[in-house]
């Protein structure tokens, strides 16, 4: 028998599984029960959302994945997150030289962004380390100031796609900027 969606069904499936999910949630966010009842919000609107075919019997077990899935990617989001660097921690990159002079007005030539102590040669080096598509996904990020989402819809790939590769320019910029002992070799 199919699970229906009605809402007897809804509220029988979330008394049965409520205690259980949100323990579950926590253990796997590390989060609070106001945060836990949020995941399992989200994914029960989901759920309702896009009503997939599935079995009566077999529900729990569909939740219970889709609950998991939703708190991987908030952790790998938090893990996304927490390894990033603010732009102020990073010798700007070649494209915000460029959109300075192109944009402000007290920024005449790199030439004077060069004699102000941003090393053009280093950045472009790093840069040029990159593939192309994870430089444009960082000039989209940092540049641009779309948001991870925004970059995925236009460039028709995944948010986590987005998150790997804002991951792996950073790790290149603190690379190279270690291995040069925090200055531009």
């Amino acid at each position: 028998m199919l699970f229906s969606y009605s809402e007897e069904e809804m509220k029988d499936l979330i008394l049965r599984i409520y205690p259980r999910m949100i323990s579950y949630i926590q253990t796997i966010v590390h989060g609070s029960v106001a945060q836990a009842e949020d995941l399992l919000s989200n994914t029960l609107t989901k759920m309702l959302e896009k009503k997939p075919v599935i079995l009566s019997d077999k529900v729990e077990g569909y939740l219970f994945r889709a609950v998991r899935n939703e708190c991987l990617n908030l952790v790998s989001r938090k893990t996304v997150e927490r390894d990033m660097v603010s732009i102020d921690q990073v010798v700007g990159s070649a494209w915000e030289l460029l959109a300075a002079v192109d944009f402000d007005d007290s920024v005449a030539s790199l030439a004077d962004m060069s004699e102000s102590g941003f090393a053009i040669d280093e950045i472009l080096k790093v840069s040029r380390t990159l593939n192309p598509r994870t430089r444009d996904i960082f000039h989209m990020s940092r540049i641009e100031g779309m948001s991870q989402e925004e970059i995925a819809s236009e460039l028709g790939i995944s948010v986590r796609a987005v998150q790997k590769h804002l991951k792996y320019t950073v790790d290149e910029y603190r690379k190279y900027y270690k291995d040069s002992g925090g200055k531009p070799s």
